[in-house]
């Protein structure tokens, strides 16, 4: 009678596989960005919500380039894209940008290791010289914000109206 002898390769294999199995699965769940839901994260990025909705209505020009990165996006609703910081400052001094009121209800806050998406539906009211002044408009909107050295800027923005339903016709 032959008596085999279990290889350290062939032991090893064994014993260790379930293992490596979890290894690389673990190792794969960040690539697919599997989210986050800290409420430390979520409530310091509220908090900057709102500070710049108050930047927006202030005209607060130190603390909006402070919030917004040099890289900063903009899909707008005037249905151009403004690829860079400087360019949707120069609406801001324009009085392009520029509001009476500016209110947002965040129906979703995501996070993910070093980005934060925001979603939801604000109301602005425009300023006068600025497009739509004197009408309510009701927006939907997406920030992302990204953590660059330990500080969230906002670095990315799409806003559109919602236009105004029409009034039933008819009796």
């Amino acid at each position: 009678m032959k008596i085999l002898r279990p290889t350290v390769s062939r032991c090893l294999s064994r014993s260790f596989q379930p293992i490596i199995c979890l290894i690389l699965f673990c190792a794969t769940v960040p690539l697919y960005g599997e989210p986050r839901e800290p409420a430390e994260v979520k409530a310091k990025i509220r908090a900057l919500e709102k500070e710049m909705a108050v930047a927006l209505v202030e005209t607060d020009v130190e603390t909006l380039l402070r919030l917004w990165a040099e890289d900063f996006m903009v899909n707008n609703p005037g249905n151009t894209v403004l690829s860079n910081r400087a360019q949707v400052m120069e609406r801001v001094h324009a009085g392009i940008i520029q509001y009476e009121s500016f209110a947002q209800n965040i129906e979703e806050i995501r996070v993910y290791e070093n980005i934060v998406m925001v979603m939801g539906e604000e109301t602005v009211l425009p300023s006068d010289g600025a497009p739509g002044a004197g009408q309510l408009l009701k927006r939907r909107f997406t920030n992302i914000w990204m953590r660059k050295d330990d500080t969230w800027i906002l670095t990315a923005r799409h806003a559109n109206v919602i236009p105004p339903r029409p009034a039933p016709s008819g009796p």
